[in-house]
């Protein structure tokens, strides 16, 4: 009964979500480049992970099939549901273990056997065990396909609206995709999370003993880019999820930080040591290119607006400072000052009353939209208006407004004046013709 209803909720989440987000649906800001790194993968992207802006753009909407990227979604729900109880148990069932063919990625678990699901995570990341996904899959939603349900609903909800799963480890199916853009959003999600860092950024981890196996079971890291030995390791990559099938080829979604700056590359459909190559071109261009902007100032950007109410002022406050990754030099070229807000205040204002908006611009790209709120009891000094100017323009709307009052005032007299004449006249040439009726009527008798 309860695995029926969640499979009812997943079903309904999904298509609301899809509804609710079409294709269509609003994204960060694309900048481009002249410099910008040519790729041989046919699609990728780089974005900036804390504001989601596109700093390289390669048919980043493009479907490809994901492969083992896939389970950057399976841990993802796996920390959303579990962040404050990693010690839970895993359990693996038969379908778990045997539905899935027998040259794929596993670590030899059997059924009936258990991990913690901070070791299923780190089993699930680094040696893309497909059976963990299925466990902790089944943990999560009891069967698979409540969870496949679940995975697409939450990567709609992330903007992803170009992915579906099927699955969660991505092993082959015709109807599981996404696009480099969707599962930029994914990563950008889950490095949220200090334990994914954590795993992904690790070359080599073991899972102790269990229920079956009395044996401690290595784990190596598929990433060669945070492997110290490889000739593909860069130390600006904290980590990422490799992937591979036939039909989808090499799959890479990478994390890289450096100067404080997060970025999040993807590459689908290329030939696997051109992953990491590709990466580490995008991950250059970016780190080189781009730099920490503070756009906004929530201290120093406040307007003073008069309050006629009571003869003082409201300052207009943003509800936050703002922090974006920006070509270098960008900073020349912020707009900061296109502010929708009233020219004065008629009605009463308290403490934390939205009172309008400032738009962030970067040329004539929009980067963001602060929100302006008001904080009593500042002083005034008037910039634009002076006291006079203030009584003169109220004055002015009061008699537009009075005047306005008066021609509706008019205007309905007028129309009820008109109504009652067309009554009045309908209703004696009916009566009219009522006599007439009866008088012929009279005639003939």
């Amino acid at each position: 009964m309860i695995d029926s209803v969640c499979r009812c909720v997943c079903v309904v989440l999904a298509a609301v979500l899809v509804m609710a987000l079409p294709q269509g649906v609003a994204a960060a800001p694309v900048l481009s480049f002249e410099n910008a790194p040519e790729l041989d993968a046919p699609a990728a992207v780089l974005m900036d992970a804390s504001t989601g802006i596109v700093m390289f753009d390669k048919n980043m909407h493009d479907r490809h099939y994901p492969a083992s990227m896939t389970k950057v979604m399976t841990a993802l729900l796996a920390l959303e549901s579990f962040h404050d109880d990693l010690d839970a148990r895993v359990p693996f069932s038969y379908e778990a273990v045997f539905s899935i063919p027998r040259n794929s990625s596993h670590i030899a678990m059997s059924d009936n056997e258990t991990l913690s699901v901070r070791e299923a995570l780190y089993a699930l990341m680094l040696e893309s065990a497909n059976e963990v996904a299925n466990a902790l899959g089944e943990k999560i939603s009891g069967d698979m396909e409540s969870f496949a349900l679940l995975m697409t609903a939450r990567a709609i909800e992330l903007g992803a609206v170009n992915t579906r799963f099927q699955n969660a480890h991505g092993l082959h199916h015709p109807g599981h995709f996404t696009t480099p853009y969707d599962m930029a959003l994914i990563m950008r999600e889950a490095v949220q999370y200090p334990l994914f860092r954590e795993i992904i950024a690790t070359e080599f981890a073991e899972i102790p003993p269990t229920e079956r196996q009395p044996l401690p079971r290595p784990l190596l890291n598929t990433n060669r880019m945070v492997l110290s030995a490889s000739i593909h390791y860069d130390p600006n990559v904290v980590g990422g999820k490799t992937g591979f099938t036939d039909e989808a080829r090499h799959t890479l979604v990478s994390y890289g930080r450096l100067r404080n700056m997060g970025l999040v590359s993807v590459v689908m459909r290329q030939e696997r040591s051109l992953t990491f190559i590709d990466t580490t071109a995008l991950m250059a261009f970016g780190f080189e290119n781009f730099e920490n902007v503070q756009v906004f100032d929530r201290n120093s950007y406040t307007r003073e607006i008069p309050a006629l109410q009571n003869e003082t002022t409201i300052r207009a406050v943003g509800e936050r400072s703002l922090t974006l990754s920006l070509p270098v030099g960008a900073s020349a070229h912020i707009d900061a000052t296109d502010f929708d807000l009233p020219r004065y205040i008629e009605h009463a204002v308290v403490d934390g009353e939205q009172i309008g908006t400032v738009t962030i611009r970067y040329g004539d790209i929009e980067l963001d939209t602060i929100r302006m709120f008001a904080e009593t009891g500042s002083v005034f000094v008037p910039q634009v208006y002076t006291p006079q100017d203030l009584a003169e323009n109220f004055a002015e709307s009061r008699t537009w407004l009075g005047a306005l009052s008066v021609a509706i005032q008019l205007l309905l007299v007028l129309f009820f004046a008109v109504g009652s004449l067309v009554l009045v006249i309908h209703f004696k040439t009916r009566r009219s013709r009522m006599r007439r009726y009866y008088r012929q009527s009279y005639r003939y008798k």
